[in-house]
């Protein structure tokens, strides 16, 4: 006996677990794609790391990661936001804390999830006129203009605010409540400030560090928490007597780490979850498709033409795509290998043709059948046979069929990119050829 066979028969096998693969991962990235798994996560966490999802929204409309939206219309969040980003914009947050504008903007933010109270029509007209002073907000926070120039504009916007409010009645109590609360907290950080500034004798309160000082001071008002996790990160920098560009960059690299080591962990979720959802795809594919590891495995086995086939595809495979296989290339790949797959025993309904048709009330179904008739499905006046399956009456066939379909489903779950390696390694074997010693002990 020789050992070719059984190298042409595991290529055969690795073949089809690597197609397979391939299959499960593309409908994986399709469901991922579809229903932006990975965005959703990504902003799930950040507002766990920010403890509030108003803030969390701040952060998405900061201008920096506003330019990572895609989509036709650019409403679509980032999957991915880079960490030196990440750590701009909450520095740049960090830094307008104290601010009213900023506390007013933190308030609209949340009031946006009040819209939902209202009618279609009327929360799409009251998000446009929200969004108008969200905008003027925004003008307020970036503007270099006098103290008495700001306050001017805060009063328009507490007055279009006001507006709002009586046109949206629903609304009114928490655009009350907003106002309120942003003209007391703005109060209270005015006082924490001062007390922080003046009792640690300042020569010059408008320092960069000092305005994180502040910024952190108002964040001790309105997110404590928030406040005590930034703090830590800027302790050296709140804490530096002499503004120096390396102790900022110390201060931006803490975030950035922060925001990593909280990105590590997404990840590891993320792969937990695809690989449970990758299972379920590869075995429910292999029931669905009736992909039998040991049915594939004896076929390939007993024919010899099937068998040389399905290895010669491999070897061009393996030939073609030397550094691996892409997803881009998976349809490139399937359609190549059409000959295989016509000729495996893959699927649970055979062909029609050369099958004799009967009455729909007298032959064909799924169930114990004259021996001369096979079960299978009546369409269109013809019988279209089940194939690669046991016998109905036969509950070892059936076990072994369970098992072979398991087998599938869990080898495609291990991914293409496995299968494809172990492949390649096969294949170099295989030309290489084997030790004479070893092809003795595998013939016995």
């Amino acid at each position: 006996m020789s050992i070719e066979p059984i190298l042409s028969t595991i290529i055969g096998m690795l073949l089809v677990w690597t197609i397979t693969s391939m299959v499960v991962m593309s409908v994986h990235e399709w469901l991922a794609n579809r229903f932006r798994w990975r965005a959703k996560m990504l902003e799930t966490t950040i507002r766990n790391m920010l403890s509030d999802f108003a803030l969390a929204d701040q952060l998405y409309n900061h201008p920096l990661i506003r330019s990572l939206y895609s989509g036709s219309d650019g409403t679509a969040k980032p999957s991915y936001i880079p960490a030196s980003q990440f750590a701009q914009a909450i520095m740049d947050i960090i830094l307008n804390a104290s601010s009213e504008a900023s506390l007013m903007q933190y308030y609209l933010y949340k009031l946006r999830w009040e819209l939902f109270r209202l009618g279609k029509k009327q929360r799409e007209e009251a998000q446009k006129r929200l969004n108008v002073i969200l905008a003027l907000t925004r003008r307020v926070l970036v503007s270099q203009t006098d103290e008495a120039t700001q306050e001017a504009a805060m009063e328009d916007i507490r007055s279009a605010l006001e507006s709002l409010g009586e046109d949206f009645p629903p609304l009114k109590p928490s655009i009350e409540s907003a106002i309120t609360t942003v003209t007391v907290q703005h109060i209270q950080i005015r006082e924490a400030i001062k007390s922080n500034l003046i009792n640690g004798n300042s020569e010059n309160p408008e320092t960069a560090n000092n305005r994180y000082r502040k910024g952190l001071a108002g964040l001790s008002i309105t997110h404590p928490r928030l406040k005590q996790i930034l703090g830590a990160l800027l302790s050296e920098l709140t804490n530096a007597s002499i503004e120096t560009e390396s102790v900022q960059m110390r201060a931006r690299q803490n975030i950035e780490e922060w925001f990593n080591n909280s990105m590590d962990r997404i990840s590891g979720w993320y792969r937990r979850r695809a690989q449970t959802l990758a299972y379920v795809l590869a075995i429910g594919l292999a029931f669905v498709l009736n992909i039998d590891s040991i049915h594939i495995f004896n076929t390939l086995w007993q024919d010899d033409y099937l068998r040389n086939l399905s290895a010669s595809q491999a070897r061009a495979l393996v030939a073609e795509n030397p550094d691996g296989v892409t997803q881009e290339q998976f349809g490139t790949i399937v359609g190549d290998n059409n000959g295989v797959w016509l000729h495996l025993p893959i699927g649970w309904i055979g062909l029609a043709n050369g099958v004799k048709t009967y009455s729909a009330d007298w032959s064909c179904y799924w169930g114990p059948n004259p021996t001369s008739l096979n079960p299978g499905l009546f369409l269109l006046g013809k019988c279209y046979p089940f194939v690669n399956a046991p016998a109905a009456a036969d509950p070892l066939g059936w076990a072994t069929k369970i098992i072979g379909l398991l087998i599938t489903g869990i080898a495609a779950a291990q991914g293409a990119p496995f299968w494809f390696d172990v492949l390649k390694k096969v294949i170099n074997v295989r030309i290489a050829g084997v030790n004479p010693a070893e092809i003795k002990r595998a013939v016995g």
